[in-house]
Protein backbone atom coordinates (compact mmCIF):
# COMPACT_ATOMS: atom_id res chain seq x y z
CA UNK A 1 0.00 0.00 0.00
CA UNK A 2 1.33 3.40 -1.12
CA UNK A 3 -0.53 5.57 1.77
CA UNK A 4 0.30 5.88 5.22
CA UNK A 5 -2.17 3.24 6.95
CA UNK A 6 -3.10 5.86 9.56
CA UNK A 7 -3.64 8.31 7.19
CA UNK A 8 -5.51 6.60 5.06
CA UNK A 9 -7.54 5.49 7.79
CA UNK A 10 -8.23 8.96 9.68
CA UNK A 11 -9.30 9.83 6.47
CA UNK A 12 -11.82 6.75 5.62
CA UNK A 13 -13.27 7.96 9.06
CA UNK A 14 -14.04 11.22 8.18
CA UNK A 15 -15.38 9.77 4.57
CA UNK A 16 -18.00 8.05 6.87
CA UNK A 17 -18.92 10.34 9.18
CA UNK A 18 -19.56 13.20 5.87
CA UNK A 19 -21.18 10.28 4.06
CA UNK A 20 -23.35 10.25 7.20
CA UNK A 21 -23.99 13.65 8.07
CA UNK A 22 -25.14 14.32 4.22
CA UNK A 23 -27.84 12.03 4.07
CA UNK A 24 -29.49 12.48 7.59
CA UNK A 25 -31.98 14.42 6.83
CA UNK A 26 -31.67 16.19 10.62
CA UNK A 27 -28.08 16.42 10.09
CA UNK A 28 -28.78 18.68 7.48
CA UNK A 29 -30.78 21.32 9.25
CA UNK A 30 -27.86 21.90 11.63
CA UNK A 31 -24.86 22.04 9.20
CA UNK A 32 -23.92 25.40 7.71
CA UNK A 33 -24.32 24.53 3.86
CA UNK A 34 -20.70 23.32 3.54
CA UNK A 35 -21.23 20.05 3.21
CA UNK A 36 -24.30 20.11 0.65
CA UNK A 37 -22.35 23.00 -1.79
CA UNK A 38 -19.51 20.26 -1.90
CA UNK A 39 -21.57 17.18 -2.52
CA UNK A 40 -23.60 19.05 -5.04
CA UNK A 41 -20.86 20.55 -6.78
CA UNK A 42 -18.86 17.45 -7.29
CA UNK A 43 -19.20 16.62 -10.64
CA UNK A 44 -18.76 12.71 -9.69
CA UNK A 45 -20.00 11.68 -6.34
CA UNK A 46 -18.83 8.70 -4.37
CA UNK A 47 -19.21 5.30 -5.52
CA UNK A 48 -22.00 6.94 -8.24
CA UNK A 49 -21.27 8.36 -12.22
CA UNK A 50 -22.38 11.68 -13.16
CA UNK A 51 -25.92 10.96 -14.47
CA UNK A 52 -25.14 13.00 -17.76
CA UNK A 53 -22.69 10.69 -18.79
CA UNK A 54 -22.83 8.58 -21.54
CA UNK A 55 -20.66 5.62 -21.53
CA UNK A 56 -21.12 2.41 -23.85
CA UNK A 57 -19.80 -1.71 -22.72
CA UNK A 58 -16.40 -0.51 -23.61
CA UNK A 59 -16.03 3.07 -21.37
CA UNK A 60 -15.99 4.70 -24.37
CA UNK A 61 -18.00 8.30 -24.33
CA UNK A 62 -20.69 7.09 -27.03
CA UNK A 63 -20.85 11.11 -27.71
CA UNK A 64 -17.64 11.00 -30.04
CA UNK A 65 -17.95 10.28 -33.27
CA UNK A 66 -17.57 6.46 -34.76
CA UNK A 67 -16.05 6.94 -37.64
CA UNK A 68 -12.55 9.37 -38.65
CA UNK A 69 -13.47 13.17 -39.11
CA UNK A 70 -14.78 16.01 -36.50
CA UNK A 71 -13.14 14.60 -33.79
CA UNK A 72 -11.47 17.77 -32.47
CA UNK A 73 -14.86 19.65 -32.55
CA UNK A 74 -16.25 16.83 -30.11
CA UNK A 75 -14.21 16.82 -28.03
CA UNK A 76 -13.69 20.59 -27.62
CA UNK A 77 -17.84 20.62 -27.26
CA UNK A 78 -17.37 18.01 -24.70
CA UNK A 79 -15.21 19.26 -22.97
CA UNK A 80 -17.29 22.89 -22.72
CA UNK A 81 -20.06 20.67 -20.90
CA UNK A 82 -18.20 18.58 -18.49
CA UNK A 83 -17.47 20.09 -15.05
CA UNK A 84 -14.24 17.77 -14.79
CA UNK A 85 -12.45 20.20 -16.89
CA UNK A 86 -10.89 23.75 -16.04
CA UNK A 87 -12.34 26.16 -18.46
CA UNK A 88 -8.61 27.21 -18.86
CA UNK A 89 -7.88 24.12 -20.29
CA UNK A 90 -10.31 24.52 -22.76
CA UNK A 91 -9.33 27.78 -23.42
CA UNK A 92 -5.55 26.88 -24.23
CA UNK A 93 -6.81 24.07 -26.32
CA UNK A 94 -9.09 26.71 -28.30
CA UNK A 95 -6.01 29.17 -28.76
CA UNK A 96 -3.64 26.41 -29.99
CA UNK A 97 -6.31 24.92 -32.44
CA UNK A 98 -6.10 28.50 -33.94
CA UNK A 99 -3.20 26.96 -36.46
CA UNK A 100 -4.90 25.13 -39.15
CA UNK A 101 -1.78 22.90 -39.43
CA UNK A 102 -1.81 22.05 -35.84
CA UNK A 103 -5.52 21.45 -36.36
CA UNK A 104 -4.73 18.95 -38.37
CA UNK A 105 -3.01 17.48 -36.81
CA UNK A 106 -4.45 17.19 -33.52
CA UNK A 107 -7.56 15.82 -36.07
CA UNK A 108 -5.73 13.01 -36.93
CA UNK A 109 -4.04 12.50 -33.67
CA UNK A 110 -7.50 11.80 -32.02
CA UNK A 111 -8.39 9.15 -34.80
CA UNK A 112 -5.61 7.55 -34.06
CA UNK A 113 -6.53 7.85 -30.24
CA UNK A 114 -10.10 6.36 -30.40
CA UNK A 115 -9.56 3.86 -33.04
CA UNK A 116 -6.00 2.19 -32.26
CA UNK A 117 -5.85 -0.63 -29.91
CA UNK A 118 -4.64 -0.46 -26.40
CA UNK A 119 -0.43 -1.32 -27.50
CA UNK A 120 -0.61 2.15 -29.21
CA UNK A 121 -1.65 4.35 -26.63
CA UNK A 122 1.93 5.50 -25.19
CA UNK A 123 2.49 6.22 -29.21
CA UNK A 124 -0.43 8.36 -29.59
CA UNK A 125 0.17 9.96 -25.65
CA UNK A 126 3.57 11.00 -27.37
CA UNK A 127 1.94 12.35 -30.63
CA UNK A 128 -0.22 14.29 -28.93
CA UNK A 129 2.86 16.18 -26.46
CA UNK A 130 4.32 16.68 -29.74
CA UNK A 131 1.28 18.67 -31.01
CA UNK A 132 -0.21 20.85 -28.36
CA UNK A 133 2.71 20.24 -25.87
CA UNK A 134 3.10 18.81 -22.04
CA UNK A 135 -0.73 19.86 -21.26
CA UNK A 136 -0.94 16.32 -18.68
CA UNK A 137 -4.62 17.87 -17.64
CA UNK A 138 -5.70 17.60 -21.54
CA UNK A 139 -3.86 14.58 -22.02
CA UNK A 140 -5.08 12.69 -19.33
CA UNK A 141 -8.69 14.02 -20.14
CA UNK A 142 -8.76 12.37 -24.01
CA UNK A 143 -7.78 9.49 -22.51
CA UNK A 144 -10.45 9.82 -19.90
CA UNK A 145 -12.63 10.20 -23.16
CA UNK A 146 -11.59 6.86 -24.83
CA UNK A 147 -12.05 4.83 -21.69
CA UNK A 148 -12.89 6.06 -18.32
CA UNK A 149 -12.49 2.40 -16.77
CA UNK A 150 -9.05 2.46 -17.44
CA UNK A 151 -8.30 6.71 -17.66
CA UNK A 152 -9.20 9.40 -15.58
CA UNK A 153 -8.12 12.99 -15.25
CA UNK A 154 -5.75 14.84 -13.70
CA UNK A 155 -4.38 18.17 -12.15
CA UNK A 156 -1.30 18.05 -11.29
CA UNK A 157 -0.23 19.97 -8.77
CA UNK A 158 -3.95 19.41 -7.14
CA UNK A 159 -3.11 15.87 -7.15
CA UNK A 160 0.05 16.20 -5.86
CA UNK A 161 -1.30 17.65 -2.59
CA UNK A 162 -3.95 15.55 -1.89
CA UNK A 163 -1.44 12.70 -2.08
CA UNK A 164 0.77 13.80 0.16
CA UNK A 165 -2.25 14.08 2.31
CA UNK A 166 -1.87 10.34 2.42
CA UNK A 167 1.67 10.83 3.14
CA UNK A 168 2.46 9.71 -0.36
CA UNK A 169 5.17 11.77 -2.16
CA UNK A 170 4.48 12.83 -5.71
CA UNK A 171 5.67 15.33 -8.39
CA UNK A 172 2.89 15.08 -11.20
CA UNK A 173 3.08 18.77 -11.48
CA UNK A 174 5.64 19.66 -14.21
CA UNK A 175 6.16 15.75 -15.68
CA UNK A 176 4.07 14.47 -18.80
CA UNK A 177 5.14 11.92 -19.86
CA UNK A 178 3.40 8.14 -20.90
CA UNK A 179 5.28 6.70 -17.71
CA UNK A 180 3.96 9.25 -14.67
CA UNK A 181 0.62 9.19 -16.05
CA UNK A 182 1.01 4.92 -16.18
CA UNK A 183 2.33 5.99 -12.41
CA UNK A 184 -0.94 8.05 -11.31
CA UNK A 185 -3.54 5.24 -12.74
CA UNK A 186 -1.72 2.54 -10.71
CA UNK A 187 -2.08 5.12 -7.26
CA UNK A 188 -5.35 5.11 -8.09
CA UNK A 189 -5.74 1.26 -8.39
CA UNK A 190 -4.02 0.62 -5.02
CA UNK A 191 -6.21 3.13 -3.25
CA UNK A 192 -9.39 1.34 -4.99
CA UNK A 193 -7.99 -1.78 -3.44
CA UNK A 194 -7.26 -0.11 -0.19
CA UNK A 195 -11.17 1.53 -0.09
CA UNK A 196 -12.76 -1.55 -1.00
CA UNK A 197 -11.19 -3.56 1.62
CA UNK A 198 -12.24 -1.01 4.28
CA UNK A 199 -15.58 -0.17 3.18
CA UNK A 200 -16.28 -3.92 2.34
CA UNK A 201 -18.20 -2.60 -1.53
CA UNK A 202 -17.61 -2.58 -4.75
CA UNK A 203 -15.29 -0.03 -5.53
CA UNK A 204 -14.32 1.92 -9.04
CA UNK A 205 -11.30 3.36 -10.51
CA UNK A 206 -13.38 6.21 -10.70
CA UNK A 207 -14.42 6.39 -6.78
CA UNK A 208 -10.65 6.44 -6.10
CA UNK A 209 -10.29 9.63 -8.05
CA UNK A 210 -12.90 11.03 -6.23
CA UNK A 211 -11.84 9.73 -2.60
CA UNK A 212 -8.75 11.79 -3.50
CA UNK A 213 -10.45 14.78 -5.04
CA UNK A 214 -12.45 15.53 -2.19
CA UNK A 215 -9.93 15.22 1.20
CA UNK A 216 -9.72 18.77 1.61
CA UNK A 217 -13.40 19.02 1.76
CA UNK A 218 -13.35 16.50 4.21
CA UNK A 219 -10.99 18.62 6.13
CA UNK A 220 -12.59 21.83 6.05
CA UNK A 221 -15.74 19.85 6.67
CA UNK A 222 -14.43 19.34 10.65
CA UNK A 223 -15.56 15.89 10.98
CA UNK A 224 -13.82 13.96 13.75
CA UNK A 225 -13.14 10.55 13.37
CA UNK A 226 -16.09 8.30 14.75
CA UNK A 227 -15.65 6.84 17.82
CA UNK A 228 -13.37 4.08 18.15
CA UNK A 229 -15.98 1.10 18.53
CA UNK A 230 -17.70 2.22 14.93
CA UNK A 231 -17.06 0.03 11.81
CA UNK A 232 -14.93 2.44 9.81
CA UNK A 233 -11.77 1.51 12.62
CA UNK A 234 -12.23 -2.40 12.04
CA UNK A 235 -8.20 -3.56 10.16
CA UNK A 236 -8.24 -1.78 6.78
CA UNK A 237 -5.23 -3.36 4.99
CA UNK A 238 -5.43 -7.32 3.68
CA UNK A 239 -2.40 -7.92 5.77
CA UNK A 240 -4.25 -6.79 8.93
CA UNK A 241 -7.22 -8.36 8.02
CA UNK A 242 -8.11 -12.42 7.61
CA UNK A 243 -10.32 -14.38 10.09
CA UNK A 244 -10.31 -12.28 12.48
CA UNK A 245 -13.10 -9.48 11.35
CA UNK A 246 -16.61 -10.57 12.30
CA UNK A 247 -19.63 -9.97 10.21
CA UNK A 248 -22.45 -7.96 12.91
CA UNK A 249 -20.01 -5.95 15.00
CA UNK A 250 -21.86 -2.49 13.54
CA UNK A 251 -24.83 -3.85 15.37
CA UNK A 252 -23.22 -2.51 18.83
CA UNK A 253 -22.89 1.08 17.14
CA UNK A 254 -24.97 3.81 18.13
CA UNK A 255 -23.84 6.48 16.10
CA UNK A 256 -26.42 8.94 17.66
CA UNK A 257 -24.75 9.36 20.93
CA UNK A 258 -21.55 10.96 19.86
CA UNK A 259 -22.91 13.34 17.07
CA UNK A 260 -21.00 16.50 17.16
CA UNK A 261 -21.80 20.00 17.17
CA UNK A 262 -21.15 22.06 13.92
CA UNK A 263 -21.47 25.40 15.78
CA UNK A 264 -19.09 24.63 18.97
CA UNK A 265 -16.14 23.62 16.11
CA UNK A 266 -16.92 26.90 13.94
CA UNK A 267 -16.96 28.86 17.65
CA UNK A 268 -13.61 27.37 18.69
CA UNK A 269 -11.81 27.78 15.19
CA UNK A 270 -13.02 31.42 15.36
CA UNK A 271 -11.12 31.92 19.02
CA UNK A 272 -8.13 30.60 18.03
CA UNK A 273 -8.17 32.82 14.71
CA UNK A 274 -9.09 36.29 16.92
CA UNK A 275 -6.75 34.97 19.57
CA UNK A 276 -3.39 34.25 17.08
CA UNK A 277 -4.43 35.66 13.62
CA UNK A 278 -4.43 32.33 11.91
CA UNK A 279 -5.04 28.46 12.84
CA UNK A 280 -2.23 25.88 13.43
CA UNK A 281 -1.85 22.94 15.14
CA UNK A 282 -1.77 23.65 19.38
CA UNK A 283 0.81 20.38 19.68
CA UNK A 284 3.09 20.57 16.56
CA UNK A 285 2.72 24.24 15.28
CA UNK A 286 2.03 22.60 11.87
CA UNK A 287 0.90 25.44 9.58
CA UNK A 288 -1.06 24.60 6.24
CA UNK A 289 -0.85 27.81 5.07
CA UNK A 290 2.64 28.48 4.79
CA UNK A 291 3.49 24.90 3.87
CA UNK A 292 0.78 24.63 1.26
CA UNK A 293 -0.36 28.00 0.13
CA UNK A 294 -2.64 30.31 1.29
CA UNK A 295 -5.14 28.61 -0.46
CA UNK A 296 -4.98 25.89 2.70
CA UNK A 297 -4.52 28.60 5.50
CA UNK A 298 -6.59 28.35 8.24
CA UNK A 299 -7.24 24.60 7.54
CA UNK A 300 -7.55 22.55 10.56
CA UNK A 301 -8.76 19.84 12.36
CA UNK A 302 -10.94 20.20 15.91
CA UNK A 303 -9.71 17.67 18.47
CA UNK A 304 -12.56 17.37 21.66
CA UNK A 305 -9.79 17.21 24.92
CA UNK A 306 -12.19 14.96 26.25
CA UNK A 307 -13.15 12.15 23.58
CA UNK A 308 -17.17 12.60 22.82
CA UNK A 309 -17.22 8.75 22.84
CA UNK A 310 -16.65 8.85 26.76
CA UNK A 311 -19.57 10.89 27.67
CA UNK A 312 -22.52 9.18 28.92
CA UNK A 313 -24.99 11.62 28.57
CA UNK A 314 -25.24 15.49 26.65
CA UNK A 315 -23.35 17.67 28.30
CA UNK A 316 -22.51 21.55 28.00
CA UNK A 317 -19.60 22.21 25.83
CA UNK A 318 -16.86 25.14 26.20
CA UNK A 319 -15.35 25.62 22.61
CA UNK A 320 -12.94 28.16 23.96
CA UNK A 321 -11.42 25.48 26.57
CA UNK A 322 -13.10 21.69 25.32
CA UNK A 323 -12.08 21.92 21.94
CA UNK A 324 -8.31 22.47 20.28
CA UNK A 325 -7.31 22.79 16.36
CA UNK A 326 -5.26 20.27 15.87
CA UNK A 327 -3.06 19.37 12.55
CA UNK A 328 -4.81 15.38 11.30
CA UNK A 329 -1.02 13.93 12.81
CA UNK A 330 -1.53 14.95 15.64
CA UNK A 331 -5.04 14.64 15.69
CA UNK A 332 -4.82 10.65 14.31
CA UNK A 333 -1.78 9.67 17.17
CA UNK A 334 -4.42 11.34 19.91
CA UNK A 335 -7.48 9.00 18.68
CA UNK A 336 -4.62 6.18 18.20
CA UNK A 337 -3.18 5.65 21.23
CA UNK A 338 -5.46 5.63 24.24
CA UNK A 339 -4.83 7.75 27.13
CA UNK A 340 -2.24 10.20 25.86
CA UNK A 341 -2.73 13.43 26.86
CA UNK A 342 -1.90 16.52 24.93
CA UNK A 343 0.43 17.20 27.30
CA UNK A 344 2.10 13.70 26.84
CA UNK A 345 2.24 14.54 23.02
CA UNK A 346 3.57 17.61 23.23
CA UNK A 347 6.83 16.24 25.19
CA UNK A 348 7.16 13.66 22.95
CA UNK A 349 7.46 15.70 20.25
CA UNK A 350 9.78 17.97 22.17
CA UNK A 351 12.13 15.18 22.98
CA UNK A 352 12.42 13.77 19.82
CA UNK A 353 13.41 17.14 18.61
CA UNK A 354 15.77 17.45 21.54
CA UNK A 355 17.08 13.83 19.83
CA UNK A 356 15.90 12.23 23.17
CA UNK A 357 14.45 8.85 23.18
CA UNK A 358 10.94 8.39 22.43
CA UNK A 359 8.98 9.26 25.22
CA UNK A 360 7.11 5.72 24.88
CA UNK A 361 10.15 3.80 24.14
CA UNK A 362 11.10 1.16 26.31
CA UNK A 363 14.48 1.72 28.53
CA UNK A 364 17.06 -0.73 27.98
Amino acid sequence: MICNEGLFNHYVQLFLAYEKAIHDVDARKSLDGTLLRIYNEEGYKFGQENTDDKKGISGRDERLPDADGHYTEKVLEIMSNYNLVHYQQIIFLRNALEDQTTKLKFEIALSHLFALPPEYEAAVFHEIVQIIGARFDILAFLFFLKDRKRFLPIRSRLFDIRFRMLGVSTNFAGHCTWQDYQTFIEYLKEIQTALETALQQTIELLDAHSFLWILPQLEAAQFEPLPEESPCNLPLFPSETGEQIQEGGTKQITVNAYERNPQAVMKCKQHYLNKYGKLTCQICGFDFGKFYGENYANKIHIHHIEPVSKRESKCLLDPTKDLIPVCPNCHMVLHANDGITIEDLKALLANKQDGKKHLFCKTD
